[in-house]
C-alpha cells in the first residue's frame, strides 16, 4: 500500500451491496439499536465499501488489515462488518483487534469547572448535570421534565448500553438549575449534538487557556468524575 493509501472504487456501492446494507441497519434497528449506534455502524460500512466489496469478507478482512489506524478503530472496523456478515448470510473468521484498556482517567474538579464555565448557557446546565448524577450522553438525550422529582430533589435514569435504571439525589441547587433549563428549553438535545457540543467548547477553552490536557477530556469523562 502507498503512502496515499487505498484508492476509492470508481463505481461506488453496488446495487447489491446497497440493499444488503439496507438489510443490515433494518435488522439493528428491529433489534433495538440506537439511531446514533446505527449512523456510526452505517458511517463505517460505508466507509468500507468506497474501497472494497462489502460481499467479499476476505477482501474486507484484508483492508482492514492494511489500513492505518489504532486497534482500537480497527476493532470498531471489524464490529461493524460483522453485523454485516450476520444479516446477510456470509461468512468469515472474524479477525481480532482487542483494544488496549486503560484505567479511567477523570478530570479533576478544577478542570470540570473550567469546563461547565466555559459552555454557553445552554450546555453548561447539562455538563453540570452529567458531572453530578453519572448520567451517560446518551441517557441524557432520552430525559424529559418529567424524569424529575423537584419536590424530592431526585432524577431517574433510565439505563443504556448495559447501564442499569436509577433514581439519583441531586443537591438543591441542581434541582432548581434543571428546573429553569426546561422552562427555557424544553428538553435535551440529541447525544450526539451533546457530544459534538462539548468537543467544541473544550477545544476552545484549551486554546483560550493554552492548555493542551484539556484536549484529552471526553464527555463520557464526566461519567468518571462522577465516580471518584
Amino acid at each position: 500500500m502507498n503512502q496515499t493509501g487505498p484508492r476509492p472504487l470508481a463505481t461506488g456501492l453496488r446495487p447489491n451491496v446497497k440493499g444488503n446494507l439496507l438489510n443490515t441497519l433494518f435488522a439493528l434497528k428491529n433489534n433495538g439499536l440506537e439511531e446514533s449506534s446505527l449512523k456510526s455502524i452505517s458511517d463505517k460500512l460505508r466507509h468500507i465499501g468506497r474501497y472494497t466489496d462489502l460481499n467479499n469478507p476476505e477482501a474486507v478482512k484484508e483492508f482492514i488489515a492494511n489500513k492505518n489506524g489504532k486497534r482500537s478503530y480497527k476493532h470498531s472496523l471489524v464490529k461493524a462488518y460483522d453485523y454485516y456478515v450476520k444479516a446477510n448470510d456470509l461468512q468469515w473468521k472474524k479477525p481480532k483487534y482487542h483494544p488496549k484498556k486503560g484505567l479511567p482517567r477523570p478530570p479533576t474538579t478544577e478542570q470540570v469547572k473550567q469546563l461547565i464555565a466555559g459552555a454557553s448557557k445552554k450546555y453548561a446546565p447539562i455538563f453540570k448535570f452529567m458531572s453530578e448524577t453519572g448520567a451517560s450522553p446518551i441517557e441524557v438525550s432520552i430525559m424529559n421534565e418529567s424524569s424529575f422529582d423537584f419536590e424530592r430533589n431526585t432524577v431517574y435514569i433510565e439505563g443504556r448500553k448495559g447501564h442499569a435504571d436509577r433514581i439519583v439525589p441531586i443537591k438543591t441547587e441542581l434541582s432548581a438549575l434543571m428546573k429553569l433549563y426546561f422552562v427555557k428549553y424544553d428538553t435535551f438535545p440529541r447525544n450526539v449534538i451533546i457530544s459534538g457540543k462539548f468537543r467544541k467548547y473544550r477545544d476552545l477553552l484549551s486554546t483560550k487557556l493554552k492548555n493542551k490536557s484539556l484536549r484529552n477530556i471526553r464527555l463520557y469523562d464526566l461519567r468518571h468524575y462522577f465516580g471518584i
